[in-house]
């Protein structure tokens, strides 16, 4: 791939990279166009959740380099336990159609990876739009209470974005990687619990640079309900009992977010989660 003159990186072979798209045909273009830029990047695999938008022909045409994996229909987040086992790299990034790295970030994080065999994931620092603001979610894992060790750059979290993390391919394949009914929003929660209780850390390092410039196409209540149903799914499968119902109640008084009669459909599909529960340790 071409390198944009003065980077001062080289490809490393041991990171690819997989991006998770879906009817965002311009977009996806951009940022292959951004990522392609990146002398550190020797492989890009883009699995297509069943765009019917010409993503396919576009990859194809304009990005020749970049592996497609067209799926028949859309399975969320689990499209990118897919790209993570065509990869041959011992880590991967996972890039949304509208992030994109700072020229110089994945290598930090192989760095981090490569030296730290006790990480799991590197989460990096998310800056929003033109502005570069910082993304809420970085600013709270910046002030993460949990002790990390002075041998260990950034910080201790429990959580991380999928869209702007690299992980380490053994454990995430381990842990099973994202859940199959999870979709797209709040994906990370039962992963992060499951490599956390397998004794992996999970670490933001804001040296690691990820841009983030927000899909107009995007469906803020239907996302907002992704994510409840999906806090509810891991409280019914990881948390305590008592923790699990607290969690589905405030849920449920929050329901105006949604469409009435949706609630009652994803409460009954907590009931497939209740065969994978799971104390954690």
């Amino acid at each position: 791939m071409t390198a944009d003159e003065g980077s001062g990186e080289e490809a490393d072979d041991q990171i690819g990279v997989v991006v998770v798209t879906m009817n965002r045909c311009d977009e996806l273009s951009r940022t292959l166009s951004k990522i392609e830029q990146l002398a550190e990047v020797s492989k890009v695999v883009v699995v297509d959740n069943g765009s019917s938008d010409g993503t396919a022909v576009m990859v194809r045409t304009e990005h020749p380099n970049v592996d497609l994996i067209s799926l028949p229909r859309n399975i969320g987040a689990a499209a990118r336990n897919i790209g993570v086992r065509h990869l041959a790299t011992p880590f991967v990034a996972f890039l949304d159609d509208d992030t994109w790295p700072e020229p110089g970030a994945l290598s930090v994080a192989s760095r981090v990876l490569s030296s730290h065999p006790q990480v799991a994931i590197v989460t990096g620092h998310i800056l929003i739009g033109t502005d570069g603001a910082d993304d809420p979610t970085c600013v709270l894992m910046s002030k993460s209470p949990i002790a990390t060790p002075a041998s260990l750059p950034g910080r201790a979290v429990i959580g991380f974005v999928a869209g702007a993390s690299v992980v380490r391919k053994d454990p995430f394949i381990g842990a099973g990687g994202f859940a199959r009914r999870a979709g797209i929003g709040g994906e990370e929660e039962l992963l992060a619990y499951d490599l956390l209780d397998d004794g992996w850390m999970i670490l933001y390092v804001p040296e690691m640079v990820i841009r983030h410039y927000p899909s107009p196409c995007r469906d803020h209540r239907a996302r907002a309900r992704v994510v409840a149903r999906n806090r509810m799914r891991v409280a019914w499968m990881r948390r305590p009992w008592s923790k699990a119902i607290h969690i589905t109640i405030g849920e449920y008084r929050n329901r105006d977010r949604f469409e009435p009669a949706l609630p009652l459909r994803d409460l009954a599909l907590l009931i497939p989660a209740l065969t994978r529960r799971r104390r954690l340790g």
